[in-house]
């Protein structure tokens, strides 16, 4: 499904539910389906926490189990080695983050991708199924074990292949979104690679392959996907980098960009020529990109990608040079999705809101905030003195956390906010 990338989905509370909340600030939790209660009211309905994480009633009878495999697995020295419905997973992480959020992610994102090629390409291939994947259970552990880099460095790399077909990530609770983003990109390698185990594809074709499933969103309470393939941040790099370099060619641009030197940019456009080549003209090319990829899985060709697709297309990928530059220059994006924060050092005046530095607004009474000038947008349509439900998401020592606050508007007085980091792509909740 091709979509447009849509503001981020939380089903919240009536605002006149919301209004009955103490002014005392209420700790919101997020529950199954995408809903939003008051600690109390998950607990009424048998919702229980554990460490920082609202489980239905029927995990209560795995508690003990957890405990007993975070006693004995905590450290990489001696992971935790599991399996979920197609993965088999090595990891340190808290048991309870494995079986109620990692594995049902992990199952639901094979099942998008075994769904788009079988539906797009018409292929698939059990050789995908149940391969490994290594989850380290922060940053720190990422970094230390995996070379002995610094956090920085893990940071700038957060998730790589070992081995031709072992993923190896981190899941960090301060950051969620990164292990998310990150697998849905690089498990698309695990299995592209295990649907053509014979291509070796150009870097352009792997990452654009890879790249196109950036455009997903993910819901942790529903535990499905929304699949789509216009990945904001890339279009916009995309279209910047064909209007910086008019006269470029395609093989100046990415087609011919060696591996040393295919950084963000190229990454940007092999995405967009694959999308062009998927459903630019009405999807004129796609049957023809099909047979391409096949016909490059171990065929033993000498022709060049550029000849095989033109042996099968009758046009090389010069002669629809022009025809994809317009189709990326015609693409339409919104507005990029910032998580939305306080800014930091002026805790004073965002206390006076309720706020505390390095809160993530989420919802301004039930809309979603798109980004920082989108929250000015709905707070100044705001009538003086009116209360205001905020949905937040705040550090706390168990990680992020969802909170909701009830604060008033005031005169002209704002919380200072300011745009953070992009959430394309990462989490719906």
């Amino acid at each position: 499904m091709t979509r447009l990338p849509v503001p981020i989905i939380l089903v919240v509370l009536l605002a006149a539910q919301l209004r009955l909340v103490a002014q005392d600030e209420a700790v919101w939790v997020l529950v199954d389906h995408g809903r939003v209660l008051t600690a109390d009211a998950a607990r009424s309905e048998g919702y229980f926490e554990r460490d920082g994480t609202w489980l239905e009633k029927r995990w209560k009878k795995k508690v003990a189990g957890w405990e007993r495999i975070d006693r004995k697995h905590s450290e990489w020295s001696d992971p935790w080695k599991t399996k979920s419905k197609h993965y088999r997973i090595i990891t340190n992480l808290p048991a309870h983050l494995v079986e109620t959020e990692v594995s049902p992610f992990l199952d639901a994102l094979f099942e998008a991708y075994g769904k788009f090629f079988k539906d797009e390409f018409g292929i698939a291939a059990r050789s995908a199924d149940n391969k490994f994947i290594n989850v380290h259970k922060s940053i720190e552990d990422y970094a230390v074990n995996t070379g002995g880099r610094s956090v920085e460095e893990a940071r700038y790399n957060p998730g790589f292949i070992q081995g031709g077909s072992e993923l190896v990530v981190y899941y960090d609770r301060d950051e969620p979104e990164v292990f998310f983003n990150t697998v849905m990109h690089e498990s698309a390698h695990q299995y592209i690679q295990a649907l053509y185990p014979g291509a070796a594809f150009p870097i352009w074709i792997d990452e654009g392959l890879a790249t196109y499933f950036e455009g997903c969103q993910y819901s942790r309470s529903r535990q499905e996907f929304i699949v789509g393939h216009l990945p904001t941040e890339r279009l916009l790099s995309a279209q910047h980098s064909l209007d910086e370099n008019p006269g470029a060619s395609i093989g100046k641009l990415f087609l011919n960009v060696p591996r040393t030197r295919f950084g963000a940019r190229e990454y940007a456009l092999a995405w967009s020529f694959i999308h062009y080549l998927t459903h630019g003209e009405g999807g004129k090319w796609r049957r023809h990109f099909v047979t391409f990829l096949k016909e490059m899985n171990g065929a033993g060709t000498k022709l060049s990608p550029s000849e095989v697709f033109a042996k099968i297309s009758g046009k090389s990928f010069a002669e629809l040079e022009e025809p994809w530059k317009a189709h990326v220059r015609a693409l339409k994006g919104t507005r990029p999705e910032c998580w939305v924060v306080g800014v930091e050092g002026d805790a004073a005046a965002l206390a006076s809101f309720r706020l505390q530095p390095g809160d993530r607004i989420i919802q301004l009474d039930g809309q979603n905030v798109v980004n920082a000038e989108h929250f000015a947008e709905l707070w100044s349509g705001l009538a003086e003195g009116a209360e205001i439900a905020l949905v937040l998401s705040r550090k706390t020592d168990a990680g992020r956390s969802r909170v909701g606050v009830i604060t008033r508007k005031e005169g002209e007085q704002a919380p200072a906010v300011r745009n953070m980091i992009s959430r394309e792509g990462s989490l719906i909740d």
